[in-house]
């Protein structure tokens, strides 16, 4: 049992890391699993987020339990209003990671956080203009001159 749990948080921890692998991993696969950036990973941020922020709400609801006073009204209240909370944040979450897997299935693409750009080099002509005369006045006539 106790290497069960120690293999689920070198698992957990390999995953948040950069350059390591899971323990028990093929070597067929151990270099992909190295290579692999999981927070470059939009979805699995916001979920990685998101399970955080959960747990730090339902540990300090825990921690606000036992500073309220002992009043079935108010117990049942604050615990009414911490659920309610909580169902909103998964819905918002279940709706954020819905509808980016949807955009990348749509249009073929990975939700990517990390900076990348692709440089082209193109010949641009350059012609320089230069407007002679004054283009608010009436009475003048605009011509361009082409150098």
């Amino acid at each position: 049992m106790k290497d069960n749990i120690i293999n689920i948080i070198k698992s957990a921890t390999a995953f948040l890391q950069n350059g390591v692998a899971p323990p028990n991993v093929s070597s067929g696969y151990k270099k992909a699993l190295e290579d692999e950036n999981h927070f470059a990973s939009k979805k699995f941020f916001i979920v990685f987020t998101a399970a955080i922020l959960l747990a730090f709400f339902y540990f300090s609801s825990i921690i606000i339990l036992f500073f309220i006073p002992h009043l079935p009204e108010i117990v049942t209240g604050f615990v009414t209003m911490f659920t309610k909370t909580i169902e909103i944040l998964a819905v918002i979450i279940a709706f954020y990671t819905t509808g980016q897997a949807a955009v990348d299935l749509r249009y073929n693409s990975q939700s990517n956080a990390s900076t990348e750009g692709v440089l082209e080099q193109k010949e641009v002509d350059i012609n320089e203009t230069i407007l002679t005369n004054n283009a608010k006045e009436n009475d003048y006539n605009i011509s361009e001159v082409e150098v």
